[in-house]
């Protein structure tokens, strides 16, 4: 079982090394070849989280489908829900991938498990603060709303 944990992790490293060098095809299959090597293993659950994560990152910019993208990233804080750097990977798809209330929903789960974590206060810097619906009542996405929301935001600029 040792062993299996040591070839999982190197195979991580490997892709993270790879992520971090700006080759994600590369990183792809590393983390890939994590998840295959950990198999099922129960003691696995959180390092395997990391892996599906890193792996749905890594496929976006792959190429891959935003469905399998969000699927993979949504796994993997299922499976580790206490991970902030697990909520900005999907978060940071989800804004990609056209989801921002998704993305804003992922940041407030990541900060909420480490309020200081430099990284989760700079992506919502990023994506900037939602100020609430001018008609509180009205969901976000309700027309009146948006309109309303746009003549407020020309008036404050």
């Amino acid at each position: 079982m040792e062993a299996i944990i040591r070839n999982a992790e190197a195979s991580y490293h490997d892709g993270m090394r790879e992520l971090r060098y700006g080759r994600p095809t590369a990183a792809l299959e590393m983390f890939k070849r994590a998840i295959t090597i950990s198999g099922e293993a129960t003691l696995q659950v959180k390092r395997r989280a990391r892996y599906f994560s890193y792996c749905g990152l890594c496929l976006h910019h792959a190429g891959g489908s935003a469905r399998e993208v969000l699927r993979l990233c949504r796994r993997a804080v299922k499976l580790d829900p206490g991970h902030p750097a697990l909520w900005r990977n999907l978060a940071y798809v989800a804004n990609i991938t056209g989801r921002r209330s998704q993305a804003y929903s992922a940041l407030d789960r990541a900060i909420t498990i480490n309020p200081g974590h430099p990284g989760v206060l700079g992506d919502l810097r990023k994506l900037g603060v939602r100020r609430r619906p001018v008609l509180f009542f009205l969901p976000r996405s309700n027309p009146i709303n948006v309109m309303l929301g746009r003549i407020r935001a020309s008036v404050a600029a």
